[in-house]
């Protein structure tokens, strides 16, 4: 199993991941807050819309956070299907 050192603290490589997802998503949350993304994209352009993101796997996909956060301002049910 891969490890990583943060200072002199030896963590796997999975909870080394986590922890970067869980820095991440709070700060990616608030940039689509200040851009206000909500206010520029009307729901009718996701009907049968595609949002892709390059990520391998799943919990690091921006997309997900993207239909989270529009999910929350619009109150509308949105869903991701990740492919």
């Amino acid at each position: 199993m891969a490890t990583f050192t943060i200072g002199f603290t030896k963590i796997s490589a999975e909870n080394f991941f986590a922890r970067l997802t869980d820095a991440f998503e709070p700060r990616f949350f608030h940039i689509m807050g200040a851009r206000e993304i909500e206010k520029g994209l009307k729901p009718e352009r996701l009907q049968r819309a595609y949002l892709l993101c390059s990520e391998e796997k799943s919990h690091q996909c921006h997309r997900r956070l993207v239909i989270d956060y529009l999910k929350d301002r619009w109150g509308r049910s949105l869903e991701v299907k990740h492919l």
